[in-house]
């Protein structure tokens, strides 16, 4: 029944808009039947797991364009948080005037992945 759940989730999805778990799951109970929050729980983490479906933000998913595109956003977002996490602990009262120049530099390359990040979730 879980793989029912998902391939309606999917199904409503198709669309390529941003959907609440919580409309996504009154649609189906309304149209399909109702089923368990532990089954509706199960089809988002499996969907999600699989890479079928992308988080934009709690709660809210949408189907994932193609695998290609989702493993580059997730690559450009995990790279912008890997480099904020190692900026974070710099001692700035120890840099030389060279790494205040790479810290800039950094400054200015996330801000390019940012750029790239927004321009390919939103074609």
């Amino acid at each position: 029944m879980n793989n029912d759940v998902k391939s309606l989730i999917k199904t409503i999805l198709e669309d390529g808009k941003s959907y609440h778990t919580s409309e996504v799951e009154k649609i189906i109970s309304q149209q399909y039947g109702s089923y368990t929050n532990g089954q509706f729980a199960a089809a988002w983490r499996d969907l999600l797991k699989k890479n079928e479906i992308i988080r934009i933000n709690r709660g809210v998913y949408k189907i994932a364009d193609n695998d290609l595109t989702y493993a580059v956003k997730k690559i450009i977002s995990n790279a912008i948080k890997d480099i904020d996490k190692l900026t974070k602990n710099i001692d700035i009262f120890s840099l030389t005037p060279k790494s205040l120049d790479d810290i800039n530099n950094i400054k200015l390359a996330i801000e390019k992945l940012v750029e790239l990040q927004d321009s390919i979730i939103n074609n």
